[in-house]
């Protein structure tokens, strides 16, 4: 009876945690604290909050603080890894547990309050060339040549991967030359077909899990050095995340126009924008408490105004 009493708390932790949720790298004025555990439900709205847009209202977590509300990322990066619990990221990554199976439909749900390009890299590589304007033609030969355990020419879930790889590094040098990013990127992995081929604990599945580290911290690093007001994070969830959209074809390319880019304001356009806008709101009152001053005036009879204004007739003595 105590050893079940033992085993169903470890088998309820293990069917709530279906995921996390690490963050890579986030500007100072966003600030990720804590260890409570976050519903993939809200996924969303921790994003939406993140770059200063509305959230539904209903979210309870704790885990984000905002310091600065008027210096917000002006864009996010993420990297899904779908099929994943858990990632083998560095220690100074801040991560939270993920509960319930709603991150496909969060992330969808972004769609509709900001400009999103997803790029999905789980399946096939073959589909880049939609991206080409956006973010130029991404080469998916280059793959890492010096692997041990991971042998492409033999297996094609290995070439796969490692092409996934190469693309994700591509990106991170793309990225952080790009001074227009999209408002929020989604970049879709999977560590599945590695799985099913090799298994849970082989030297190949060991070393894609490394590999796909290495490439999430370099994006990041990539991002931070060049583009530090760019939000950056990881979600490892369970299973292949379901995202709905319509497959492209030859004449549905993804380009700089159709992803609506926000214009590229220069940094002190915020600064006489303001100077500007009080000036007008002083002058507007002034101007509004001068003509009520004249409108209400009352000078009485002894005024000048009236003196000088004077019909009467002088006598003369």
């Amino acid at each position: 009876m105590l050893g079940a009493a033992i085993i169903f708390p470890a088998i309820f932790a293990l069917a709530c945690a279906t995921g996390e949720f690490s963050v890579l790298w986030s500007p100072n004025p966003i600030v990720f604290k804590g260890d409570e555990k976050l519903n993939s439900a809200y996924l969303s709205d921790v994003y939406a909050a993140s770059l200063g847009r509305s959230v539904s209202g209903f979210t309870q977590w704790s885990g984000l603080y905002i310091s600065d509300p008027f210096n917000l990322p002006k864009s996010a990066v993420t990297i899904v890894v779908n099929g994943e619990t858990h990632l083998k990221l560095s220690d100074k990554v801040k991560t939270f547990k993920l509960s319930g199976s709603d991150a496909g439909e969060s992330l969808n749900a972004l769609t509709s309050i900001m400009n999103v390009v997803d790029i999905d890299l789980s399946q096939d590589v073959s589909q880049l060339d939609q991206f080409a304007e956006v973010f130029g033609v991404l080469d998916t030969s280059n793959i890492p040549k010096e692997t041990s355990d991971l042998k492409p020419q033999l297996h094609s879930e290995d070439k796969l991967f490692l092409q996934q790889i190469a693309v994700i590094n591509q990106l991170a040098d793309v990225l952080k030359r790009n001074d227009q990013l999209p408002t929020f990127t989604v970049i879709q992995t999977s560590l599945l077909p590695i799985r099913r081929a090799h298994g849970e604990k082989s030297a190949a599945m060991h070393e894609a899990e490394q590999l796909l580290a290495e490439a999430l911290e370099n994006l990041a690093s990539s991002l931070r050095a060049r583009q530090p007001n760019v939000l950056v994070t990881a979600v490892a969830t369970r299973g292949d995340l379901a995202r709905s959209r319509r497959q492209a074809t030859q004449d549905d390319k993804i380009t700089v126009s159709t992803i609506n880019l926000a214009t590229n304001y220069n940094e002190d356009y915020p600064v006489i924008f303001n100077i500007i806008l009080w000036f007008m709101i002083v002058l507007a009152f002034s101007l509004l408490a001068i003509s009520y001053a004249i409108a209400t005036m009352d000078p009485g009879r002894d005024s000048i105004i009236y003196r000088m204004t004077s019909t009467r007739m002088k006598k003369d003595n």
